[in-house]
């Protein structure tokens, strides 16, 4: 069961969504509710289905409501999904002893630099880690010593010494034009274990957008 997946309510979106810590204790209240009424008839609890997305997409990109587009905005947003995840694993917890965790969608992050560039490779491997830092870094944290995290991954990123780069030459490309790259999946669930101190791993999305049914 997963509590939230990308849906707020109206009337908490126009009390101030995300950004607003107030959220965080009002889904608290909501996954007490929820598991009040489930209890032990669930496997496996999610609270907040892949919150950075949520949060970056919504108030960085502007392709999510709110529609903003605002770096303090979106860490914010961070900062709140963080508390109400940690808050409603504690609510969901007084009610059912199954497991909770929650999703992350995770990318490999890959470095490109000319040979002997050490400086571009330096400025390539510093705006991976600022990608990373919104992105995935509050939200790792948050899941260490949970029950599980889930991993979500498609495909990689990759950054040159100005920013992001576009898919490799030669590199396929799925239906929704990320590169077909599974070794993600090895990468991203390596980089879960290692930053959440062991906390167990599901891969709760993994996969490729595809016409094509033998691929």
């Amino acid at each position: 069961v997963t509590l939230h997946h990308f849906t707020t309510p109206r009337w908490v979106a126009q009390a101030g969504g995300w950004t607003e810590p107030e959220t965080a204790a009002l889904f608290e209240r909501y996954a007490g509710r929820v598991a009040s009424h489930l209890g032990d008839e669930v496997g496996r609890w999610c609270t907040i289905n892949e919150p950075n997305m949520v949060a970056t997409i919504g108030y960085l990109v502007g392709q999510f409501p709110p529609g903003l587009r605002n770096r303090n905005l979106r860490d914010k947003a961070n900062e709140v999904f963080v508390d109400a995840h940690r808050r409603a694993v504690s609510a969901v917890k007084a009610q059912s002893s199954a497991p909770v965790g929650l999703t992350l969608a995770m990318q490999q992050v890959e470095v490109v630099a000319e040979p002997g560039d050490d400086e571009g490779r330096a400025a390539a491997e510093a705006r991976g880690a600022r990608a990373l830092a919104g992105l995935e870094d509050p939200f790792l944290a948050a899941a260490t010593g949970d029950d599980f995290i889930g991993v979500q991954t498609y495909t990689r990123e990759r950054f040159g010494p100005d920013g992001r780069l576009g898919g490799e030459a030669g590199v396929p490309l799925t239906s929704m034009g990320y590169e077909f790259w599974p070794e993600a999946l090895e990468h991203c669930i390596r980089r879960a274990w290692d930053v959440t101190n062991h906390t167990p791993i599901v891969v709760t999305e993994n996969g490729i957008s595809t016409a094509d049914d033998t691929e």
